[in-house]
């Protein structure tokens, strides 16, 4: 056998191989996407994806775009301080939690199994007037708390340094559903 036909064989060879790699690799690619229709998940595009990891950031990483936005760590440090604190009513404690939703998230998993697949916990959130402003002292869960004193006790001292405007009260409790993120 001739080199030219040895070059020839080994040339279709690769071009075969190299179909048969994208053939998998489409293959691939569209049981990829008919899974994430079946739960509903989005297609993100690159810019998409940064930005959802730049919000989700925890540890201060480097983002690659130009103007990332403010991470979900972040915006508890700007809402709920002197300078802006959240109202002594029940839109108040809304905002609280929707302001520390990590620290929601980074605690559910202190609760028992029962109380997490409902989605949501019901909570006492009693709020002490110290001057001008009322901060919380204590989160207590349904009932007598005790399944959910765990998760309760961690949401509490990741909220502790909230602020709220000053109720007229010496002390304010309020009720609150908690929707599980």
């Amino acid at each position: 056998m001739s080199g030219r036909w040895v070059v020839i064989i080994i040339g279709i060879g690769v071009l075969l191989l190299g179909a048969a790699s994208w053939g998998v690799g489409l293959r691939v690619q569209r049981d990829v996407d008919a899974e994430a229709a079946k739960h509903a998940v989005p297609r993100l595009s690159r810019e998409e994806a940064a930005m959802r990891v730049a919000k989700d950031d925890m540890f201060g990483l480097p983002s690659r775009l130009e103007d990332p936005p403010t991470t979900d760590m972040a915006v508890a440090r700007m809402a709920g301080t002197r300078a802006d604190p959240f109202s002594a009513d029940d839109a108040g404690v809304a905002r609280l939690f929707e302001t520390y939703a990590v620290t929601v998230k980074g605690c559910r998993s202190q609760l028992p199994d029962e109380e997490r697949a409902t989605g949501e916990v019901a909570v006492l959130l009693t709020l002490q007037t110290a001057g001008d402003a009322a901060q919380i002292v204590a989160l207590d869960g349904p009932g007598e708390g005790i399944r959910t004193g765990p998760f309760t006790t961690c949401v509490l001292g990741g909220m502790q340094q909230a602020v709220f405007s000053a109720p007229g009260k010496p002390q304010l409790t309020l009720r609150h559903v908690i929707e599980l993120p």
